[in-house]
């Protein structure tokens, strides 16, 4: 929208000059936008649920966000605080990494958003990093990116996914979405 209000303001201005018919053509148009995109705007829908919305702190920044999701953070956080140091790494993918900033935490490996298929070197190397950071604690989603099975973690960096599956164990918690995977590696296990 911010690259295109300039040329349709323009655009509106010159229809000034093609009489009356083009004036109320344009504010038909701008009247069905704001009708069609109001109710969308995400400050409204959090004035229209109230209810729905709880304020969390993070960082320095403080956000409204929907109750469900601030729970499942919340719950994140003490599974975070409970198993790991604070100068501990955290494994968040492929679409987590935004779980980092707001549970304090830097990342295990380089590449935070593998959302597509890896090479053998790439997941050799995050491999890697996951033995050498000695990561005990990943949060995995492994959902269909844009509708595409073969885009789930679980296919597109297959050895990391086999080597977790292998060395960690599932952390059962309530309220955990479906294909979300807490999975942990004891402390005292040899690395």
């Amino acid at each position: 929208l911010a690259l295109s209000i300039a040329p349709l303001v323009l655009g509106l201005v010159a229809l000034l000059e093609h009489g009356p018919g083009w004036v109320v053509i344009a504010v038909l148009l701008g009247a069905g936008t704001l009708v069609t995109a109001l109710p969308r705007h995400p400050f409204l829908n959090r004035l229209r649920y109230r209810d729905r919305y709880v304020r969390r702190d993070v960082g320095r920044s403080s956000l409204r966000t929907p109750a469900q999701r601030a729970a499942l953070v919340d719950t994140l956080r003490s599974v975070v605080e409970s198993r790991l140091q604070p100068a501990d790494p955290l494994l968040a993918v492929p679409t987590l990494p935004h779980l980092l900033p707001m549970l304090g935490r830097r990342s295990a490996v380089y590449d935070t958003f593998c959302v597509y298929p890896a090479s053998e070197r790439e997941e050799r190397q995050m491999l890697r990093s996951i033995d050498e950071e000695e990561v005990r604690l990943a949060f995995v989603q492994d959902l269909s990116i844009d509708g595409s099975k073969d885009l789930r973690f679980s296919r597109t960096p297959p050895l990391v996914w086999a080597h977790l599956r292998e060395r960690f164990e599932p952390l059962e918690l309530p309220g955990l979405p479906p294909d979300f995977f807490v999975l942990v590696r004891d402390i005292d296990e040899p690395r």
